[in-house]
């Protein structure tokens, strides 16, 4: 069976061949290295325009994750944590309900 291969932007690959008596099939496939691609594992990037309704935090910095509570920019819109590339909010859960 000859496959021809392509990949999108979310890791998904199309392959397709000829099945005898069935005749060209496709079906979509993806590595699960690429599991958490669409969301960048819940990890978003830090930009200076950034509007936050949190103040706990998950940090990380390229070698460490770290838990962070107060603010990611002092009063002149500078990083705090300088290092820190990339954040995940913590929010406070809701209360039980019984």
């Amino acid at each position: 069976m000859a496959k021809k291969h392509g990949m999108d932007k979310d890791g998904w690959i199309k392959v397709c061949g000829y099945e005898p008596g069935e005749g060209m099939v496709c079906d979509y496939m993806r590595p699960p290295q690429l599991k958490g691609i669409e969301d960048n594992n819940g990890w978003n990037i830090i930009t200076d325009d950034l509007e936050f309704t949190t103040e706990i935090f998950w940090l990380y910095n390229s070698s460490n994750i770290d838990l962070f509570r107060g603010r990611l920019f002092d009063d002149d819109k500078l990083p705090i944590h300088r290092y820190a590339t990339h954040y995940q909010p913590i929010e406070k859960p809701k209360p039980p309900i019984y």
